[in-house]
């Protein structure tokens, strides 16, 4: 089976940057235990799929904030847990990124 192309994260990812600002998100939003909160250091984004799942171009812009510690308890959830935590991010927030 032949893989779709998709689009590179190093191109969408500055795309999404601009987004997220203007939506002002430049926090963990998982607020997981530990959390660093809004240390910019410490926040990039956090995937619904590792890349080697990625199907379409969705997956590829499928994310949110989350500080390195949140950022790893999230992928110790499992595949599926964490698109569910993830897509669960996405559809409560207040202001959508578009």
């Amino acid at each position: 089976m032949i893989k779709p192309k998709l689009p590179k994260w190093e191109n969408v990812r500055p795309i999404l940057e601009q987004k997220f600002y203007e939506a002002g998100i430049a926090y963990c939003e998982l607020k997981y235990e530990g959390c660093a909160g809004n240390t910019l250091f410490t926040v990039g984004f956090a995937h619904s799929r590792k890349s080697k799942y990625w199907k379409n171009s969705e997956h590829v812009s499928e994310v949110i904030k989350a500080d390195t510690n949140c950022h790893r308890k999230l992928e110790n959830l499992g595949k599926i847990k964490m698109e569910q935590e993830v897509r669960r991010i996405i559809s409560e927030r207040r202001n959508p990124v578009n």
